[in-house]
């Protein structure tokens, strides 16, 4: 099994959110095999949520290319970083579909239910500094919007929000755990007549509590690793990136996990290129109803992606069929070779 890691910067037209940069880093990692088949995947830890860092990533895939070819992937995927992790799975999904002359989506797919008009709907992303994009966005058929708040004036944020966009679109907001208990539920209870679906991460502690007081459904992203937060009728929604729980048999058993217990899987891009995001649009449209919008938003600021051409948000959607045709053709100018073995 041969190993090649590229890296890629690419810029972004607003800055990413936990970190406030411009531009998004990451690693492409190739699989091949002695057949000469291949299959691509992406490592791309996220600033000041993954713990470890894109030098910690190439170290450990360094160390992996001396025992891939001893020990089952799976095995060595177990024991990886999540965000190497990720990338290893996605690699060898995507090698074993390769092999298979079948894309990651069939594979994925245990109930061949594939149509060519297949969708994944998306939830626009909002923050202070890109509202004014919201009638545009209306106007391109999105219909979900999260709005980043960080403090009790973003009320206005919300309220611009719902007055401009109707009843009909849903809201969803991400605190980020920005709030103490007693300044979300005076939040929360300012914002309850707006009919928000669910506030992500509204306090550090306290979600019972918050939930009792204001009305108002949780999500949980920040400890979806931990089951004692995720559950409880005021639990609505799992915010799930899987770069940072732990790679994509972790996400599938979350996803089946959520269904089965009525909340919604809500799927997150943490601002992954193309590869990463075509994977994220695979796994929702294997596993997750089209109806859910899904996170994966940010691919909308990235300005220059590492696929020949970039993927195509009609409708505030992303089309399967369009997505599986792009998402394997990259532009190898866009990466530099770090390692091979």
């Amino acid at each position: 099994m041969k190993i090649k890691l590229y890296h890629y910067k690419i810029p972004l037209s607003l800055p990413v959110t936990s970190s406030a940069s411009y531009t998004r880093e990451g690693l492409i990692l190739f699989l091949q095999d002695k057949s000469g088949s291949y299959g691509i995947g992406e490592i791309a830890p996220l600033e000041n949520l993954s713990k470890e860092t894109i030098r910690d990533c190439i170290k450990q895939v360094k160390a992996i290319s001396g025992i891939i070819e001893k020990q089952n992937i799976e095995d060595i995927s177990s024991k990886c970083y999540p965000s190497v992790r990720f990338g290893l799975e996605l690699a060898a999904l995507s090698l074993e579909a390769n092999k298979k002359e079948k894309s990651l989506f069939e594979l994925l797919n245990k109930n061949n239910d594939y149509c060519e008009d297949k969708r994944v709907r998306l939830n626009a992303l909002l923050t202070r500094q890109n509202i004014h994009e919201l009638e545009k966005l209306l106007e391109l058929g999105y219909s979900s919007f999260k709005i980043k708040i960080r403090a009790e004036e973003d009320l206005k944020l919300v309220k611009q929000a719902r007055y401009s966009g109707g009843w009909d679109i849903e809201l969803r907001l991400d605190a980020n755990r920005s709030f103490s208990l007693d300044e979300g539920i005076r939040f929360g209870k300012k914002v309850y007549p707006l009919q928000i679906a669910y506030i992500e991460d509204p306090v550090t502690t306290g979600l019972k509590k918050f939930f009792d007081q204001t009305g108002i459904d949780i999500g949980i992203d920040q400890g979806i690793e931990f089951k004692e937060v995720r559950y409880g009728m005021h639990i609505k929604a799992w915010i799930i990136k899987p770069g940072i729980v732990g790679g994509i048999k972790e996400t599938i058993a979350l996803i089946k996990e959520a269904l089965s217990l009525g909340i919604l899987p809500i799927l997150s891009n943490p601002f992954y290129s193309g590869v990463g995001v075509s994977a994220l649009i695979c796994l929702s449209s294997a596993f997750v109803d089209k109806d859910i919008a899904m996170g994966f938003d940010p691919y909308r600021w990235i300005k220059e992606d590492i696929l020949e051409e970039p993927l195509e948000i009609k409708e505030g959607s992303f089309f399967l069929k369009e997505v599986l045709k792009k998402m394997l053709k990259i532009n190898m100018k866009n990466l530099n070779l770090v390692f091979s073995n």
